[in-house]
């Protein structure tokens, strides 16, 4: 947002997804970055994205994870489209964090929430979404999921 915001590129308001619990989600407000790209108007709901011609994000950049030398590190690293990401919940973290997770159960899982039933709570609940808690919810309506690309990558220490 800060590159954003240097570089004057528009926003607009917009909702996106935002998982509860594992059956349970709602929306939180999010943004669609407006980008002239081959002199049209483009709106993504990212600030930067791969392809688009470098319209959006013509710069190379390298980040680097340095590791000290005497010390025993285990890592993951899970590399996602909002094809995952939209439907992970805070409660997904240990299942991303174990190393027996790869990208093919990652992929299920994705496949199966997206596909499932879901129960849908308003987003204009006075509280922040991150305070609901599961047995006090105003359940709103069931809603049939639709789907999204699903594209993951894992890797680690651990062969």
């Amino acid at each position: 947002m800060e590159r954003i915001r240097k570089t004057n590129i528009k926003t607009e308001g917009s909702w996106t997804l935002c998982v509860l619990y594992e059956e349970c989600l709602s929306m939180r407000r999010s943004h669609y970055f407006h980008h002239n790209i081959d002199g049209g108007l483009d709106k993504l709901a990212m600030s930067r994205a791969l392809g688009h011609n470098n319209g959006v994000h013509p710069f190379v950049e390298s980040q680097f994870i340095t590791f000290e030398k005497d010390k025993k590190y285990s890592w993951k690293i899970i590399v996602a489209s909002d094809g995952l990401w939209d439907v992970i919940c805070e409660k997904d973290a240990l299942l991303l964090a174990s190393q027996k997770t790869t990208a093919k159960s990652l992929t299920d899982l994705a496949l199966n929430r997206w596909m499932q039933e879901w129960i849908y709570v308003e987003p204009f609940n006075k509280l922040p979404l991150s305070t609901i808690k599961k047995d006090n919810m105003r359940m709103k309506e069931k809603i049939q999921g639709c789907g999204d690309d699903i594209g993951i990558a894992v890797w680690s220490d651990i062969a």
